[in-house]
């Protein structure tokens, strides 16, 4: 046995106060542990019960640069087993490993750390936050090769976090710290899909026309009677500009919100939802009344506390009097749903780019097979199946929607391929801004074309990795098009410089190459000159499939 804690009583006196009655974990075993607070990490960390601990243990940070020693390669700090398996994941150019860790962007590092912790076998793994940035591209992957790995080596893991996340197949239970306690979490129910009835053809609630979120891009989005919504975003701005705007809360930069129901009749969620100063029942009280529910404030109340009694059986006598600062945001959503389930409006909002635990999962379920209440979701990630529809938004624009089964078996754009399933050429960064004309996913697209919006920017990019960057003095951007000023001291001439840019691209990126029209000298800089393409709009594909992209015409 690697930790087990047996009947620990500890008190307010103590720091922290802990009350545990059973908790163990033995070889090979993985739990994971909401602990908001840090109580238990505090405990296991300061080596009061288990003096051992700190030398048989192998506790890793949230952040994957303490792992790596900056001043050496990548390839030289992993072991090559690490390297060739994370080959596999994601996409490597030729010497992408010779790069020191700083070139890396964090998840990158994230990956590359916990395989090669993996192959190293250590007997336990303690995480604090740790595993959760894998990125949107690279995830399940990853996880599946650790759970391989974990579960060929006999490696326990403990991942000690904030809050819950949905559940991943490293994972073999679920525990949450609160109030003191150590309490099980129990999984979700399996298939829950499989009760979700297909939404019945009705009017429309909710509509959002020519809109923009964060972009300049315009798009569409109808919301009928009885259908669920999930949109996953890629940024925690739009996500919330999203929900915002669906609830009303918030006016779209551009374009027409036209919504049939009432204010009463929906619910916004978004952390933190109750009010600051009031316990919860104090809060829910006002909401009711501000809602004029249907029910009397004297049916609810006796309703939600016995739906708190079930879900939250050790601390049923003081959720409804407690502060918000003194739940989890887990929690919080968790008393919310239990509310809407009594509350039925005709619409819930919820947004919450952190994800849902399995036991909130289970409350969304059983609000949308009701079929009483639609429920929209902005997030970036959730559990799929829970919905009927399906949008995927990227850098602010809806690149693809439609049934959300139809788009988890074949997703059509290359983005959505990306986070739904296989992985992202990572050669190549995402453009910081988009770029002037055409798709933001362009520079990580493996099917991307020459007309998908290459630009000087792009140029830059794969001039900076390149020994040409030593003969640049400047580079500037006009319309998409780089201007390249000699540097004095690069001893090559102006055509010189034009023909090597020219091999640069041909020999490096071929794509590139042809989207270039001309590479031309003028006052005193080398101009290169790209073709210019409209973005892509959102066209209809396939019945009830729409898709912003030029593979697809």
């Amino acid at each position: 046995m690697l930790i087990e804690i047996k009947n620990l009583e500890r008190d307010k006196n103590h720091s922290p106060a802990l009350n545990i009655s059973s908790f163990h974990l033995a070889e090979g075993q993985r739990f994971q542990v909401a602990d908001p607070a840090g109580q238990l990490t505090t405990i296991l960390k300061n080596g009061e019960l288990f003096p051992r601990l700190a030398e048989d243990a192998l506790w890793v940070s949230p952040e994957p640069n303490d792992y790596f020693n900056p001043t050496q390669s990548l390839g030289k700090q992993l072991s090559a087993a690490a390297g060739s398996t994370a080959e596999k994941i994601i996409t490597l150019p030729p010497g992408f490993l010779q790069k020191k860790p700083a070139y890396f962007p964090s998840y990158i590092l994230n990956i590359f750390r916990w395989l090669d912790i993996a192959f190293s076998a250590p007997p336990l793994v303690i995480a604090r936050d740790a595993l959760t940035d894998l990125g949107p591209f690279a995830r399940q992957r990853t996880l599946e090769e650790l759970f391989q790995l974990f579960s060929q080596k006999n490696t326990a893991l403990l991942q000690l976090l904030d809050q819950n996340l949905p559940q991943n197949p490293l994972i073999q239970d679920y525990f949450q710290v609160s109030a003191g306690d150590i309490i099980s979490i129990p999984p979700p129910e399996k298939n829950p899909s499989s009760e979700l009835k297909p939404a019945p053809p009705d009017y429309k609630i909710l509509s959002l026309h020519n809109f923009q979120v964060n972009t300049s891009e315009e798009w569409n989005i109808d919301v009928a009677q009885n259908q669920s919504w999930t949109f996953i975003c890629d940024s925690k701005q739009t996500a919330e500009s999203l929900g915002q705007i669906l609830a009303g809360i918030k006016s779209p930069d551009r374009g027409t919100r036209v919504c049939i129901l009432k204010p009463r009749e929906m619910l916004y969620y978004q952390h933190p939802v109750f009010l600051p100063g009031k316990t919860i029942g104090k809060s829910i009280l006002l909401f009711s009344r501000h809602l004029k529910a249907g029910k009397n404030l004297e049916q609810i109340f006796p309703e939600l506390q016995e739906k708190i009694t079930s879900c939250f059986p050790l601390q049923q006598d003081n959720i409804l009097s407690a502060f918000p600062g003194e739940i989890s945001p887990a929690q919080e959503l968790s008393i919310f749903l239990l509310w809407a389930s009594i509350i039925q409006p005709r619409l819930v909002i919820i947004n919450n780019p952190g994800g849902l635990i399995p036991e909130n999962l289970k409350l969304l379920h059983s609000i949308i097979k009701d079929q009483r209440t639609n429920v929209t979701i902005t997030t970036t990630r959730t559990d799929l199946s829970l919905t009927h529809n399906l949008g995927i938004i990227f850098r602010g624009n809806l690149i693809e929607d439609g049934p959300q089964q139809s788009i988890r078996e074949k997703p059509l754009h290359p983005y959505s391929r990306a986070i739904l399933g296989s992985d992202m050429d990572l050669s190549v960064p995402l453009p910081v801004q988009d770029p002037i004309n055409g798709c933001s996913f362009h520079s990580a697209c493996r099917d991307a074309l020459p007309y998908c919006g290459w630009e000087g920017a792009d140029l830059e990019n794969l001039i900076q990795k390149s020994d040409l960057s030593q003969s640049i003095n400047s580079f500037g951007h006009k319309d998409g098009d780089l201007a390249l000023e000699l540097a004095h001291s690069a001893g090559i001439s102006w055509q010189d410089l034009i023909e090597k840019v020219q091999a640069l691209m041909a020999s490096e990126h071929e794509v590139l190459a042809k989207a270039c029209t001309e590479v031309e000298y003028e006052n005193r800089r080398v101009w290169v000159r790209f073709s210019q393409k409209a973005p892509p709009v959102l066209k209809k594909v396939e019945p009830g499939r729409r898709v912003a992209c030029h593979l697809f015409k």
